[in-house]
């Protein structure tokens, strides 16, 4: 441990205000960036989601207001049903699509920011893995190679 600390005083020593700046302009500002934008782009994604749901319901509205007979209009809001069912529909399909945008957003900003801390995406083991080839399979049960594809044997005459 004394060897830790002793190496750890040496290497604060030799910080400078100058190495102590470059250091914060590499990584850290490309974080902050990554995690930066990926919330400007959720955002910007959410409040688009949100308008095409309003618009969506705003013009179903439009439309059942503009129904061409009283008897109509009056068969509609006695019903009703069906227009609470497409609203209900559109607010779901608006709930999903803002998980799925989340998600997304979300997942593609972790890899991005591992990617940037240098911790490895693809384990070392399938790195150094050399590629399967078609030929390779010609022992594997129901699998043939037609014109060098790999295809169940099935597909193949």
């Amino acid at each position: 441990m004394p060897e830790r600390a002793q190496q750890l005083l040496l290497d604060l020593s030799a910080l400078t205000p100058d190495r102590a700046w470059h250091w914060f302009l590499g990584q850290p500002v490309r974080i902050v960036v990554t995690i930066v934008a990926a919330v400007v782009l959720r955002w910007v994604l959410l409040r688009f989601i949100g308008r095409t749901v309003k618009a969506t319901l705003a013009r179903a509205d439009a439309r059942r207001s503009q129904e061409p007979s009283r008897a109509g209009r009056v068969i509609a809001q006695a019903t009703g049903a069906a227009h609470e069912r497409h609203r209900q529909r559109t607010l779901t399909m608006g709930s999903l699509l803002r998980s799925i945008v989340t998600f997304v957003v979300a997942l593609i900003t972790v890899l991005t920011v591992m990617q940037l801390v240098n911790i490895p995406l693809v384990n070392r083991a399938l790195r150094n893995t050399p590629p399967v080839e078609p030929t390779d399979l010609h022992h594997v049960e129901g699998i043939r190679t037609a014109g060098g594809l790999a295809v169940p044997a099935r597909l193949v005459r």
